[in-house]
This record gives C-alpha cells, structure tokens and sequence, in this order.
C-alpha cells in the first residue's frame, strides 16, 4: 500500500509519504503494544501530516493469546479482545488528531482465507466505525464478475492486468 501511495503522488510535490511497514506484525500476536508505540513515535511531532492510511490484519487469522491461555479465532471473546486492539491501534495514529484511514482486507486465494479475511475485515469495520475513522473497503474491486477470486484487474489508469501475485495474498508493482 505504501509504495502505491508513493507512486501515485510522486508527482504531487505538495504531498510525501512516510512509510512505517513491518512485515510480521499483526494485532493477534502478543498484543498491540509494539505497534502503538511505533505509531506513536511516527506521528509525534509531525506537523505536517495529513492524514494516516493503516493496512493490517493478513497475519491475524489465528488465535489471540492471553494471561489465562488463550482465545480462538472467530470467538466471542476473541472478536472483543481483537476489535479493541484495533481501537488502540486507531486511538495512538488519532495522537496529533488527524483522520485515520483503514483500509480493509482484499480477498485471497483460496475459499477458507478469503472467508478468515472477510471475518477480520468485518470486527476491524465496526471498531473502525465506532472510533469514527474512515473504513475503505477494497473487497469487491479485487473479485471477478461473478464474487470469486481473480488475480487480474484494472490498475489505476484502467488498463486490466495482473494485480496480485502468485500466493494470493500479495499484490503486483500494478496491484499496488
């Protein structure tokens, strides 16, 4: 996501960037202190932040452990410990109060992930929602005609290609 963002403003030197990837975080794992405090240090003393775009989830299809052992994925408790990790996440970006962004899941590959990512997407909707951030939903622009998986599509200036790679999850350089 960041370096589609980065490229389709290169042009626009009135708007930059600034990345903050890391590769095998998630919200199901230990619990979100380490991307709260990476957040906030990224938005401190920004004065010239416009906005902030989140994409995360695609390592949370998993159990959420916790003091008392853990929580299953898809659980009652497990959707409560996990929509309000995502609170935390959005309440640390609102620090220098500018609009959150969060931008949805796209489908996978594969009938059981894509319904896994659709779960996320629908807990992270509602805490996104309620934390009155914007909630952009990617899903339907990366299915075929018929709601199934498709690998192919249009890329921003219209022409149909190969959006996402091979494995399903990740996206191509147009894709991106």
């Amino acid at each position: 996501l960041a370096e589609g963002l980065e490229a389709t403003y290169a042009e626009v030197p009135s708007v930059r960037v600034d990345r903050l990837s890391l590769a095998d975080a998630g919200l199901a794992g230990a619990g979100p202190g380490v991307l709260v405090d990476r957040i906030r240090g990224a938005v401190q003393g920004r004065n010239r932040m416009a906005a902030i775009v989140i994409l995360i989830g695609s390592l949370d299809v998993r159990d959420i452990a916790t003091d008392s052992g853990g929580e299953a994925f898809r659980s009652d408790a497990w959707n409560a410990i996990y929509g309000q990790r995502v609170g935390q996440l959005i309440a640390a970006a609102r620090a220098q109060r500018l609009p959150v962004l969060w931008v949805g899941l796209p489908p996978p590959k594969g009938v059981a992930r894509r319904a896994d990512f659709g779960h996320l997407n629908t807990v992270a909707k509602q805490q996104v929602e309620a934390a009155n951030a914007i909630y952009v939903d990617v899903w339907d622009v990366f299915l075929d005609e018929n709601g199934g998986y498709t690998s192919y599509g249009p890329d921003v200036a219209g022409t149909r290609r190969k959006l996402r790679s091979d494995e399903g999850i990740g996206f191509t350089w147009h894709g991106r």
